[in-house]
Parts: structure tokens; C-alpha cells; sequence
């Protein structure tokens, strides 16, 4: 190996980092002096900042240890902030926290001056920033539930980290801007996990997004007691479509080259729906959209405007085919234009009910990704997070029904093992399968075309 160039063994080292496991690179510092230079650029390419019980007490020492290090603050491009300790409840934990001060004076200056740390990285392109699990909605809600939020980051513990962040970012600007000051390379990705469903801060949408460039979000709902059924009904179920659409992309869609979407729950559709049309992303190449549930004909459109994109994931996107209500339909405003009223064949249970269908299939969405995305030449359709298997994608078709709040999406497999008629008319993903893989194979074909005539 010690003929190897620099570059080649710099390559074959990147591969020995899975999932931020640095476990094989740590063995490899050990194998020779060249290998330990090499293998430290991969290891601390990213760093991580800890918030938990064990580097809190002691003031996050572990983290200012690290960034102690010259070669560290040399080689770090990522930096993820954990915003809050999910291993400590407010009743519980130590004394160390003071989460008054931090929710509504931001004051916690153990975490603030760790976060701090970033000022001194010069190479530094990418923040990650993320946020607890659990929240909590509008306080004029919380009267609803138990009222605690021992176990939960509120809307102004949330505030307070991102306020922090961003000034580290403009501290860090400044440096550069300095007579003979360092060369700071520009932050130009931002992932938010765990981004709560809320208006958010001005900090964020006119502070921490300007100049991105990769723009990564994954949401997040308040969830409450188990099976609650006032959660999917809160308030911001039905305003966060038009504040994601209006507020947090609108402003930034001329500067976007890649952009993930991402919930965890199904988002898109129901109760209120993201009109994603007229949004323009000039320069996007990549576009990433996570459990997205579809229910009408244009709500793919917007993602078809994109002719630039090169790259086009959908992971766990469901079409909505049978859709129950209770009424629901007209106090939430939804539209039914692209539905049809059926009471063909019961509704669950064996109950004559009447219910919509929606004919939409993914063969016609393969075919328009296929047609309408000329510039495309990476495309990826999996299901593995809901089926477990990159191959199965039986879960591509689901149910709506307010019967089954707080989870009225349903998986067509449990509908028909419910009313016993295995491959039945509820059955859309067996009856369409062979149109959808024949559209997805003439889809992969044009995609593999493309790719080769660029390598010609």
C-alpha cells in the first residue's frame, strides 16, 4: 500500500465510514502515519455537539476538548447541534438546567458557549440543527391535555437554540470580514430535524436560511396521550401547508439547488393541503420528498414545474385511493372536485357507507416524470420505511378514514384483512401492479439512456 497515491487511499478510507460509525477508521489511524493523517480528515469531517446527561453537568467539556484540537477545527465541514437532552425529564434532571431562563431568556451559558465554538471553524459548510421529538403546539391548547412539558423542547426552548446558532454564524461571518481576517468559507447547507409544525422564528426564516443553498427538513406534530383524538385536529395541522409553502420556501426558491421535504407523518393532504403550484426553483437538481400523500391530480405538478432537477427521490409517498369522512369534508373546507362519491361495496366493517375513490395510479405519475423532467437522470421510488424491504412497495397505495382517529391513513393490507376479501376492490395496489412496474421500468430505461449518452 505504499505505492498507493494519496488520493486512492483517500477514497478507499471514505468508504469506511457508515452512518457516522467511525469504527473502521479509528483502526485504520493506527496502521501507519500517512493512513492516521488520511483517516483523521474523514473522522472529524463532521462533529457533534451532545446535549444529554452526561455532557451537560460537566459543561460539555468533551465538545470544547475537541474543538481544542487545531487539527479538528481544520478538518470540520459539518457540525450537528442536539438541541436538548431527550434523556432528561424537566422533573427529573439535575439542577444544571435553568429552563425558564432558556425558554424565554435564552439564557444557558454552558450550551450557548459551546455552540459558541463553531465561531473558530473556517471550513465549516454545513449545520445540522437537531430539535427534540416532542413539542408542544399553541399554548391556548395545552389546557387539553395534562398540561406538562417535562418531556417536551417548547416553542421557546426551540427559538432559543436557533437564535444561538445564528449568532455563532454571524460572529463566525464577521471574522472574515475583518481587516486580514481568516478565510471563511460560506455556510450553504441547513438540515432542521424535527422542525416543529409551528410558525417559525424570524431567526430562521430571515436569518438562518439566507444563502443556503441545500436545504434539508424533516417536521415534526405534536403527538400527545397514545391514540389521542384531538391530535390530528390541532390548529397547526391546518396552517403549517401554507406556512412551509409561503413563509420558509417561497423566499428562498430562486437560490435552492437541492431540497428535502420530510415529516413524520403523512403530510400534503390532509386536513389541509400543500398547493405547491407556482413554486419555482430555478436551480434545483436534487429534490428529496418524504412520506408526501397524495389525493389530487395536480399535486405532483409543482415538483414537474422543477425542469432543472437532475435527481428525484420519493421515499414513502402514498397515493390516497378511498377517502371516509364524518362530515369532516365540509368543516375543514376540502376540496372533492377530484373524487368520486361511491357506496358500491361497504366501507370497512360490513357498514353500507358511502365514501370517495380517487383514480389516480403511480403509472400516470411514472409517465409524467418520465415526459415532463427531461434533465432527469437519478430517480428513486422506495417504500422500504413503511414495508421494510427496498423491494416491496405494496405500500404505495393507502386509505383515509376519520374512523380510525388519530390515525386515519391505513394501509390497504390491514383494510382487507379487516373485512376478509384478500385482492378485493380495496385491493388498488395488487390490481394496478403490473401497469405501475411497467411504467417504472420505461421510466428506469429513459433515466439509464440519459446517463449514458452523458458519458459518451
Amino acid at each position: 500500500m505504499e505505492k498507493v497515491p494519496n488520493e486512492v487511499l483517500d477514497l478507499i478510507l471514505s468508504h469506511l465510514t457508515s452512518h457516522r460509525k467511525n469504527d473502521d477508521l479509528y483502526q485504520a489511524r493506527l496502521v501507519a502515519r500517512r493512513w492516521n493523517q488520511l483517516a483523521t480528515k474523514h473522522i472529524f469531517r463532521t462533529i457533534i455537539l451532545y446535549n444529554n446527561c452526561i455532557t451537560a453537568p460537566v459543561g460539555f467539556q468533551s465538545w470544547h476538548k475537541l474543538l481544542g484540537q487545531e487539527s479538528v477545527r481544520d478538518t470540520a465541514q459539518r457540525v450537528i447541534i442536539h438541541t436538548w437532552p431527550d434523556d432528561v425529564r424537566k422533573d427529573e434532571g439535575p439542577s444544571y438546567y435553568d429552563w425558564d431562563k432558556w425558554e424565554h431568556d435564552g439564557e444557558w451559558p454552558a450550551f450557548t458557549s459551546a455552540i459558541d465554538r463553531i465561531i473558530e471553524l473556517d471550513h465549516l459548510q454545513a449545520l445540522e440543527i437537531h430539535f427534540s421529538p416532542m413539542c408542544r403546539g399553541e399554548e391556548s391548547h395545552w389546557n387539553e391535555y395534562d398540561g406538562t412539558d417535562d418531556d417536551r423542547e417548547m416553542p421557546g426552548e426551540r427559538k432559543a437554540a436557533l437564535e444561538a446558532v445564528y449568532k455563532a454564524v454571524k460572529q463566525r461571518e464577521a471574522r472574515g470580514l475583518q481587516e486580514n481576517g481568516a478565510r471563511i468559507s460560506p455556510i450553504r447547507e441547513l438540515r432542521v430535524n424535527h422542525l416543529q409544525n409551528i410558525h417559525p422564528p424570524d431567526v430562521l426564516v430571515n436569518g438562518l436560511l439566507k444563502g443556503i443553498e441545500r436545504l434539508d427538513l424533516n417536521i415534526l406534530q405534536e403527538k400527545n396521550s397514545f391514540l389521542n383524538y384531538e391530535d390530528f385536529k390541532l390548529p397547526e395541522k391546518f396552517q403549517f401547508d401554507g406556512i412551509l409553502r409561503n413563509t420558509i420556501l417561497a423566499p428562498i426558491a430562486d437560490q435552492l439547488v437541492e431540497l428535502s421535504l420530510g415529516a413524520q407523518y403523512e403530510w400534503g393532504l390532509l386536513p389541509a393541503r400543500f398547493k405547491g403550484k407556482g413554486l419555482k426553483f430555478p436551480k434545483l437538481k436534487k429534490l428529496k420528498l418524504d412520506f408526501y400523500a397524495i389525493g389530487y391530480y395536480d399535486q405532483i405538478d409543482w415538483v414537474l414545474d422543477q425542469k432543472s432537477l437532475t435527481t428525484l427521490h420519493l421515499d414513502d409517498c402514498q397515493i390516497v385511493t378511498h377517502l371516509h369522512f364524518n362530515g369532516e369534508e365540509e368543516e375543514w373546507g376540502i376540496s372533492t372536485d377530484d373524487w368520486k362519491n361511491s357506496n358500491e361495496d361497504p366501507w370497512l366493517r360490513d357498514e353500507a357507507r358511502e365514501y370517495y375513490t380517487f383514480d389516480l395510479r403511480w403509472n400516470t405519475i411514472f409517465d409524467k416524470i418520465r415526459d415532463d423532467l427531461p434533465r432527469l437522470t437519478e430517480f428513486r421510488a422506495s417504500w422500504a420505511e413503511l414495508c421494510g424491504t427496498k423491494e416491496d412497495f405494496s405500500t404505495r397505495y393507502i386509505h383515509f378514514t376519520t374512523d380510525d382517529f388519530p390515525v386515519p391513513f391505513v394501509q390497504v393490507e390491514t383494510l382487507e384483512r379487516m373485512k376478509g376479501c384478500k385482492n378485493g376492490p380495496w385491493d388498488v395496489a395488487h390490481a394496478a401492479y403490473g401497469m405501475d412496474v411497467a411504467a417504472l421500468e420505461a421510466l428506469k430505461k429513459t433515466i439509464y439512456e440519459r446517463r449514458k449518452e452523458q458519458s459518451i
